[in-house]
């Protein structure tokens, strides 16, 4: 029951991380206060040099994205663990949301297409494994370390496959 009540907990906060990013980028873009046609071309610009990236790109991201995981971990693992599994919920849903208001003031309609071509094949990944740790950060139920962390670098590691030679193949499609 009360794993039930945090998921809810979870997606709501979730969900609103979402509903104030997409506000807030609507407000700032509506309003001229952010560029967003500047700020969709350096993210434009950066796709184009993606397909290029050097083994010191790779090991940048491959590090990068390891950090990611183990701040989480170590989020789910304090004192805070609920509170700071609810933060974490509301960024996730605020990193969504200003990412798919930009790519729409960005690209119109088909904007919300490159959102999902660009970000799908590894956020699936990150997210699950996002998802994974905050739940059983927040689990009153006892968690098999090894177990977890054997999946979470399994889903990391499909993530950053998926992010350094899938989506440039997909980004380039388009």
């Amino acid at each position: 029951m009360r794993t039930d009540r945090f998921i809810i907990t979870l997606a709501a906060a979730v969900f609103a991380g979402w509903l104030f990013a997409v506000l807030l980028c609507n407000g700032v873009f509506y309003k001229d206060i952010v560029n967003y046609e500047v700020l969709y071309g350096e993210m434009a610009d950066y796709w184009s040099r993606v397909s290029l990236r050097g083994r010191a790109d790779r090991v940048f991201l491959l590090v990068a994205r390891f950090l990611e995981m183990a701040a989480v971990f170590a989020v789910t693992r304090c004192r805070f663990r609920k509170t700071g599994s609810l933060l974490l919920g509301i960024l996730t849903g605020f990193y969504i949301g200003s990412n798919l208001s930009l790519f729409v003031w960005g690209r119109g309609i088909m904007g919300g297409v490159l959102f999902l071509v660009a970000g799908f094949p590894q956020d699936l990944a990150y997210l699950s494994c996002l998802f994974l740790l905050l739940f059983a950060g927040g689990s009153e139920r006892p968690v098999q370390k090894d177990r977890l962390i054997c999946i979470t670098l399994f889903l990391l590691a499909a993530g950053i496959w998926l992010e350094l030679y899938v989506n440039p193949l997909l980004l380039k499609c388009l």
